[in-house]
């Protein structure tokens, strides 16, 4: 199992690898809806961060949790305005 606490370091490696993978989050692409290109990502992901046992479940629900953050977020931001 993986450490669930990281630092904002760990954090900000993990959006930019993710931001740099298109396919995951850029629905005009091709290969977006494609399982297997997602996959390989997510798998890269999984390579490049070099967390022990931070594996592709983890990675999902990391990518939604953020997305949800994200989200929530934004709200707030347009009902401050």
């Amino acid at each position: 199992m993986y450490d669930k606490k990281w630092s904002d370091d760990t954090i900000m490696k993990f959006i930019n690898i993710y931001s740099s993978l298109e396919v995951l989050w850029n629905t005009s692409l091709p290969n977006y809806k494609n399982k297997h290109s997602r996959q390989m990502a997510i798998e890269k992901i999984a390579t490049e961060m070099i967390v022990e046992g931070f594996g592709v479940s983890e990675i999902k629900s990391k990518i939604n949790n953020i997305c949800s953050a994200y989200c929530q977020e934004m709200t707030r931001q347009v009902h401050y305005v």
